[in-house]
């Protein structure tokens, strides 16, 4: 389960795009706060989970000279062994306008006690640069970024681009600030674009008039030789960045998200 939150932080991020202000400014991306109700989708008996539900809630915001996240994610499993088992993560990133810094915070509480933090800096010499990561918890490390990778908010509008253009592939280093399991190889399939929708209701109702492209994304590893990946996001996304139903896969169950509630929240004049 700790994939989970780190899933949906990847794969849920707005992004910038490194081709700068006039790019973004055309995509008019929307600040956001959206709610999603998770439920359990499948499970294998060999998962230890009889059932599963919770809620996802995340905020992005344009904060002018970068961009701000927030995120909660909130479930409730009931396992085989016993249960249920409580888990809380909490992530709050804040991503440079140019895709060069990335600040990270992520807690997670378990039945009302911290198991994990992580927080840190990091930092590339230039777009597509080399860089490196500093981390003051769990403990004060530093470790080398690759040249090629990319913040995960730069990560989602290249997906975005590419369903523009009508490419159906993408293949990209991530790194997130997840700790040992931050830095991934991520491989993302893009559908065709579906046309505007006119009969959306409740949370959809605010995408009415938005094309949109259905994206899967399979995430590995950097380094590791698994050929299946340690896990798979698949999600709906708006033209205006906007992300709406999830779903996430795992070796032995898997859960979907459905959006529940959407505000549009307004933009700042920079």
């Amino acid at each position: 389960m700790k994939r989970l939150a780190y899933a949906c932080w990847i794969a849920l991020l707005l992004p910038w795009p490194a081709g700068g202000v006039a790019q973004a400014a055309a995509l008019q991306l929307a600040s956001y706060r959206a709610v999603y109700d998770l439920v359990l989708d499948s499970a294998d008996s060999g998962s230890g989970i009889a059932d599963l539900n919770g809620r996802l809630v995340l905020e992005w915001q344009d904060a002018c000279e970068g961009y701000t996240f927030a995120q909660r994610i909130r479930t409730e499993m009931m396992l085989f062994s016993g249960g249920p088992a409580i888990s809380d993560y909490t992530v709050s990133s804040w991503e440079s306008r140019d895709g060069t810094e990335f600040r990270f915070s992520l807690k997670h509480v378990m039945n009302d006690r911290v198991v994990e933090t992580f927080n840190g800096d990091a930092e590339l010499a230039e777009p597509g640069g080399a860089g490196k990561v500093v981390y003051s918890e769990p403990e004060d490390k530093q470790e080398k970024l690759p040249a090629g990778v990319i913040f995960p908010t730069e990560h989602n509008i290249l997906l975005l681009k590419k369903g523009i253009a009508g490419e159906t592939l993408a293949v990209v280093k991530v790194f997130d600030g997840s700790g040992d399991e931050g830095l991934n190889r991520a491989t993302a399939f893009i559908g065709r674009q579906r046309p505007p929708e006119t009969s959306e209701e409740g949370a959809y109702a605010q995408l009415q008039g938005l094309a949109s492209w259905p994206v899967r994304l399979a995430y590995h590893p950097l380094g590791g030789n698994e050929e299946l990946p340690a896990y798979e996001v698949g999600f709906r996304l708006y033209e205006n960045g906007i992300p709406g139903d999830v779903v996430l896969v795992y070796d032995d169950f898997s859960i979907s998200g459905r959006l529940s509630g959407l505000e549009i929240l307004p933009t700042p004049d920079c």
